[in-house]
C-alpha cells in the first residue's frame, strides 16, 4: 500500500523566519546601541565640568561594534587624572553586571515595534568633533620677548 502525503506552506515558514531572524538581528543592534546611549549620558553626568566642553563632546557610533567616547582634545588627560578621572570607565563597569538583562528587554521591545540600528533614537553625536581650532584659526604659540636689564 503506497502513501503520499502532501506539505503546503513550507516556503512561507521559511520566509518568516528569516524575517523574524532579520529583525531580531537588527533590533538586537539597536538595543545595543540605545544601551550604548545611556551609558554615555551617565559618563557625561559624572565628567567634570568646567567649561562644559568635555561634557559636551560626548558621541556614540551606529557601528557594530557601538563605540563611546569623547572628542574632546583633553578628555583623555581629564579621564586619568583629577578628582572625577575614569568618569567613562566607571560608567562602563557599572553597566556591564546588568547589560544581558537591559538588551534583552530592549531587544524584544525593539523588534517589536520595528526599530532598526538606522531609526534607534539617538541622544548624543554619531561620530567625533573635531575639537582642536583649524589651522586657519588657530594662533601660533610664542614666547614673550625677554626684558633686557639695565
Amino acid at each position: 500500500m503506497e502513501m503520499s502525503v502532501k506539505v503546503q506552506g513550507i516556503p512561507q515558514a521559511v520566509a518568516a523566519v528569516d524575517a523574524a531572524v532579520t529583525r531580531f538581528r537588527h533590533a538586537f543592534q539597536a538595543a545595543v546601541f540605545v544601551d550604548a546611549t545611556t551609558i554615555a549620558t551617565t559618563a557625561a553626568d559624572n565628567a567634570p565640568k568646567k567649561s562644559g566642553e568635555l561634557r559636551s563632546s560626548v558621541y556614540v557610533t551606529r557601528t557594530m561594534p557601538v563605540q563611546i567616547g569623547f572628542s574632546a582634545r583633553h578628555a583623555a588627560i581629564t579621564h586619568e587624572t583629577g578628582p572625577r578621572k575614569k568618569y567613562l570607565q566607571r560608567a562602563s563597569s557599572a553597566a556591564t553586571a546588568r547589560a544581558r538583562a537591559r538588551v534583552a528587554l530592549l531587544t524584544a521591545e525593539l523588534a517589536r515595534t520595528g526599530t532598526t540600528l538606522q531609526t534607534a533614537p539617538a541622544k548624543h553625536s554619531e561620530r567625533p568633533r573635531a575639537s582642536w581650532p583649524s589651522s586657519s584659526s588657530r594662533k601660533r604659540p610664542s614666547v614673550p620677548a625677554r626684558r633686557r636689564l639695565p
